[in-house]
């Protein structure tokens, strides 16, 4: 992480250590990435070498804070009964800098392609499934780990062009006097809706409502948005959430983008 945190400085202020060349600071990044693809190489072909002595499991997370995995306890004893050593985590980078991932990347794909990833798979879903038995009162939030889709399909919480919002609109008419979205204004209108959904994917409640209406005439319809929020949400059919794979109980968000 030294050598990432290094770099992220010297790219943020490389202006400023080369005199505003561009010259020199394009020879600084070349230098960079010939010496990622020397070590990644090196490192890579030791983890495969090192792959037929041991099997070993590392486990990506996005950079710079990505979320641990919580089941690591569990996973790592998994692993170590079909005779895999738990290596932990590693973070990769495409600025230039380089901390050693290449060779837990490798190794992690030796180790899979060895038990298959389905395998693997299982035993992940397996370490998940035993950290719920001994949390059953667990809900899953904001994890890398955690995914959830509508319909199939992920949310688009940029600008609602989902099937969650295509479904909500389907059915709901705006008020009278209604102020449309107008490219003067800075934001469109929005809703935030946090839901609790069981291991089925089954409403267990509505925790939150969080409304986000920039044009001020339009405060007045709040209770009549949530009111059809409120109707969409409790009428909806919802796959559960998965944690690396497995069913669990979830608080997840949903966002309407309103015209």
């Amino acid at each position: 992480m030294k050598n990432i945190i290094a770099i992220i400085f010297l790219l943020c202020f490389g202006s400023l250590f080369f005199g505003q060349s561009d010259s020199l600071y394009k020879k600084f990044l070349d230098q960079s990435q010939k010496h990622y693809r020397q070590n990644c190489k090196k490192d890579s072909l030791k983890a495969v070498s090192d792959s037929k002595e041991i099997n070993k499991y590392y486990m990506n997370i996005p950079a710079p804070y990505g979320d641990e995995f919580l089941p690591a306890s569990e996973l790592e004893i998994i692993l170590r009964e079909n005779n895999i050593s738990w290596g932990g985590y590693y973070m990769r980078s495409d600025i230039g800098g380089y901390d050693g991932e290449c060779y837990e990347l490798y190794m992690t794909k030796e180790t899979e392609k060895k038990y298959g990833k389905d395998f693997i798979d299982n035993l992940l879903k397996k370490s998940v499934s035993d950290y719920v038995q001994k949390n059953p009162d667990l809900i899953f939030k904001h994890s890398d780990f955690l995914e959830w889709t509508y319909n199939g399909s992920y949310l688009d919480f940029m600008y609602g062009n989902d099937d969650l919002n295509k479904a909500f609109f389907s059915t709901f008419s705006y008020p009278d006097n209604y102020q449309p979205y107008k490219p003067s204004d800075k934001y469109k209108s929005l809703s935030d809706i946090s839901i609790l959904l069981n291991e089925n994917g089954k409403l267990l409640k509505i925790v939150s409502f969080h409304h986000h209406i920039y044009n001020s005439t339009n405060s007045r319809f709040v209770p009549y948005l949530e009111k059809n929020l409120r109707k969409f949400v409790e009428k909806s059919i919802f796959a559960p959430a998965t944690y690396s794979g497995f069913p669990v109980k979830a608080e997840i968000n949903l966002r309407i983008y309103y015209k």
